[in-house]
């Protein structure tokens, strides 16, 4: 095998995070944190697409 080729990756590897996270007790922080930065992005990807609101003002009776 060459230094520099790359070699596939399995969804057996992403198991070893959750489990050194847990190991750790910071697997429900982390998990909360990426949940808070997806949302994040989300929101920035759609704020330029979201059509601009018109403020409604209403005045109160004299």
């Amino acid at each position: 095998m060459k230094a520099n080729a790359t070699r596939s990756r399995t969804t057996d590897e992403l198991t070893h995070l959750d489990a050194f996270l847990e190991g750790e007790g910071t697997r429900e922080a982390f998990e909360a944190i990426a949940i808070k930065e997806i949302g994040a992005w989300q929101n920035e990807q759609t704020a330029g697409k979201r059509p601009k609101s018109v403020s409604v003002q209403t005045t109160r009776p004299s």
